[in-house]
């Protein structure tokens, strides 16, 4: 038995008659966390497969409660703002509300990817931007952000009335094409994952959210609680 919980959720005498079906989101650290529970079931000589970039939050969450996926790593600040749509407080509560909607939810995976935003290392250096409420003085900032960030509750809406930012100039591009756009000089400030190997590789500054604004986003894996019916 490895160290992973799909081996605890999962762990049985029979075998499953059909393969575990494993979705991910649409970027890199979510296809990662769903291969490596992929490889998890295989080591525990279950049949599994993984349908890679299979949509965002509301694509997913809707194929694992109807079936048509059994798993996919989540975050925890996702399900309160996007999928719960309700104030919790604790995980344990959390698990509660997925657990009335057939779902259950594996233990912290030990690491939290929130939103944040970023900037070149070297024009967040040249304005002496450090934190998100520096951005107000500098009205003419262009932004480039995802279309999903721009639309989430807790996205870009509740940032800018948190902060009261003035700008307006905003760019809405796919995640992936923002960082090359920032690369080449046409957006100035982006929503990036906190956990992202571009930060280090395009050389960006997380500015820090020292207001608090965005929630804990802990990875996990959601799971279908009736698992069983597959034996």
């Amino acid at each position: 038995m490895n160290i992973f919980f799909i081996l605890l959720i999962l762990s049985s005498p029979f075998l499953y008659a059909k393969p575990i079906i494993v979705g991910s989101k649409k970027f890199t650290e979510s296809v990662i966390l769903a291969e490596v529970a992929r490889l998890s079931l295989k080591y525990d000589h279950l049949e599994a497969e993984h349908r890679p970039e299979f949509g965002g939050t509301t694509i997913l969450w809707n194929a694992l409660k109807s079936g048509d996926i059994d798993l996919y790593p989540e975050y925890t600040g996702t399900i309160v703002e996007e999928i719960l749509r309700k104030k919790v407080d604790s995980y344990e509560e959390i698990r509660e509300l997925l657990a009335l909607e057939g779902i259950g939810m594996s233990p912290r995976l030990g690491f939290n990817n929130t939103y944040a935003l970023g900037m070149k290392r070297d024009r967040a250096r040249e304005l002496g931007i450090t934190k998100i409420s520096d951005l107000t003085k500098f009205p003419k900032l262009i932004f480039g952000l995802s279309n999903e960030f721009q639309q989430r509750k807790d996205g870009w809406p509740g940032l800018r009335q948190r902060y009261e930012l003035p700008h307006r100039n905003i760019r809405g591009l796919d995640h992936d094409v923002a960082y090359r756009a920032m690369d080449q000089g046409d957006i100035e400030v982006v929503d990036l994952y906190s956990t992202d190997a571009e930060i280090p590789y395009y050389e960006l500054v997380v500015l820090e959210d020292e207001l608090d604004y965005f929630p804990r986003y802990d990875a996990i894996y959601l799971y279908r609680l009736p698992l069983k019916d597959k034996i």
